[in-house]
């Protein structure tokens, strides 16, 4: 259970499995994979993530084989990449704005995740993915001055009003899906809530796409052939 809690903090983390390789390293392969406003992205990074999104996709029995596979394979490549190079943008526009994270935040963040082990499996399952308290702790600093730089951002929601038809379609989705459902004035207030979380998660969105669209047009992304 232990050993779950961590992987699963590894799983949300962008550079946590960065030292995890997807199999044999072609010697040949460059160190950099792309640079977003001179912060390398790594190979070990890239190769990392796409591992991880790799097996995630497998444990819901997709597979990555043949012509259909390879394709599919092509496209969660690109992503990965993209989506690397966009938590980067994030990372150093945050920075840019002045935002950190001091090590008392850093040591806080790892004492609670080393507490859900004895100090043997914390270290046991540091090294089964090839990390070190260092990367973990770089990678902890990076994601609290993102979240720091998100919670701060004032997206301008303004919520909608729920309308009849959209409760009647929520609880109709709700119903069909529950052995015994409650009425459908018992679960007014909950789908009320429900959806405007929906609205409002919907509008960050799509502001996110925004700020990441501006921050790409100003920023210097270099691609490594």
């Amino acid at each position: 259970m232990r050993k779950i809690i961590l992987m699963t903090v590894i799983a949300l983390s962008v550079l946590a499995l960065a030292a995890c390789g997807t199999g044999a390293e072609d010697p040949q392969a460059p160190d950099v994979v792309a640079t977003v406003n001179g912060e390398p992205i790594t190979l070990a990074e890239y190769q990392g993530t796409l591992q991880q999104q790799v097996s995630m996709f497998q444990q819901f029995g997709m597979e990555f084989e043949g012509e259909e596979g390879a394709a599919m394979l092509a496209e969660l490549e690109n992503y990965v990449m993209e989506d690397l190079i966009n938590q980067k943008l994030l990372l150093t526009h945050a920075r840019s704005e002045g935002f950190s994270a001091d090590d008392a935040q850093v040591d806080q963040q790892m004492d609670e995740i080393r507490a859900q082990f004895a100090d043997e499996d914390f270290d046991d399952v540091l090294e089964e993915y090839n990390l070190t308290e260092e990367i973990l702790r770089n990678d902890i600093r990076n994601q609290l001055v993102t979240q720091a730089f998100m919670a701060s951002l004032d997206t301008g929601f303004s919520p909608s009003p729920v309308t009849d038809e959209e409760l009647e379609q929520a609880y109709a989705f709700y119903e069909e899906g529950t052995e015994d459902p409650q009425s459908f004035e018992d679960m007014r207030p909950q789908l009320e809530a429900e959806l405007l979380e929906q609205q409002e998660e919907m509008h960050n969105q799509e502001y996110m796409a925004d700020l990441l669209e501006e921050l790409r047009q100003d920023a210097d992304i270099q691609y490594t052939e």
